[in-house]
């Protein structure tokens, strides 16, 4: 793929168009692209087939500078943030921002539209699956509530998201993003890997979704409850070293434990221990791309007494060990 460059009066945006492939020979064609300027490095890969566009990768945009995706025609769009901020910019002057760990399904109708970075300029790392609308034809059933939705966005041309806000990736999620950036099949084979994972992946993101969206109606939460389940997921964020226990982290918060555990999953989609284990792992796994601490030092400062068992978590969630990460 030739990268093209939109010049501006000041700062150029790096301009990422995206495509789609049709079915011939082996039925798949992947890019590996990097860049790198004074105020954008960047890293990732591209994976195209039948209606399908997977891009993954790591970018770091400095101030002033935006990364515009362009787009033939109306798309879907999966997208996943693993690290880093970013906030989402659409022509229609409607934005999204993106912390770590977060996902959603969004309907884009725009040509074009733009990623900018967070307050914080650093590494980001994303992972988006971008889709015809012929092809979620094909998965979902037109009187299934969610496909609905999402036409009636196509007929008025505004972009929609699956969700308002952003929710929070799942261990089972990140374990599938992992199985898809870490496979080593080729042609057919790899067709059929990947849409398996990419059709499972969207699965957990509509029973997310209806989860969230169903459970509405009999929702115990007030809005003040709400703010201490907010606040015990800061808790969570500032302790992973040293993880308070539920009781602690319910006390702290404000809330009995039981509803700390029914509405940290609700409000999630995760445990309040899942949740957990997900951020040491992406801690554990920025730490080990430095290369700067040993693996004793990391699993100790993601919250681990033994590393035997800071090894086995990184496995379940990355598919090798922290030695065998590192060194690839």
């Amino acid at each position: 793929m030739a990268n093209e460059l939109m010049a501006t009066a000041k700062v150029p945006d790096i301009a990422i168009p995206i495509d789609f492939y049709r079915y011939e020979t082996d039925g798949i064609v992947e890019h590996s692209i990097s860049i790198t300027d004074c105020l954008l490095e960047a890293s990732y890969r591209k994976i195209l087939f039948k209606h399908i566009h997977l891009c993954h990768g790591t970018i770091t945009i400095g101030k002033g500078k935006s990364i515009r995706i362009v787009s033939p025609e109306p798309v879907f769009y999966m997208n996943f943030s693993l690290q880093g901020e970013s906030t989402v910019r659409y022509s229609s002057g409607k934005t999204l921002h993106y912390t770590p760990l977060q996902h959603n399904l969004q309907y884009v109708p725009d040509p074009e539209f733009y990623i900018d970075p967070g307050k914080q300029a650093g590494l980001n790392t994303f992972f988006l699956i971008i889709f015809r609308e012929e092809y979620l034809r094909q998965l979902l059933p037109e009187n299934y509530d969610f496909l609905d939705y999402f036409m009636n966005a196509r007929t008025s041309e505004k972009v929609a998201l699956l969700h308002q806000d952003n929710c929070s990736i799942t261990h089972e999620m990140q374990s599938i993003i992992n199985e898809i950036i870490g496979c080593k099949r080729k042609g057919i084979l790899k067709c059929l890997f990947l849409e398996a994972k990419i059709i499972k992946l969207l699965m957990l993101q509509l029973e997310q979704f209806e989860l969230l969206h169903y459970s509405r109606e009999s929702y115990t939460l007030s809005d003040y409850d709400l703010k201490k389940i907010h606040y015990a997921k800061t808790l969570v964020e500032q302790n992973l070293t040293h993880p308070l226990s539920l009781l602690e982290l319910a006390r702290q918060s404000g809330l009995n434990d039981f509803k700390l555990k029914k509405g940290f999953k609700e409000v999630y989609g995760n445990t309040v221990f899942g949740y957990l284990k997900v951020l040491r792992m992406q801690e554990a796994r920025k730490l080990l791309l430095d290369k700067e601490q040993s693996i004793n030092a990391i699993a100790h400062y993601c919250g681990y007494r033994f590393v035997q068992n800071f090894t086995r978590a990184f496995k379940e969630v990355y598919g090798s060990t922290p030695e065998k990460f590192r060194k690839s």
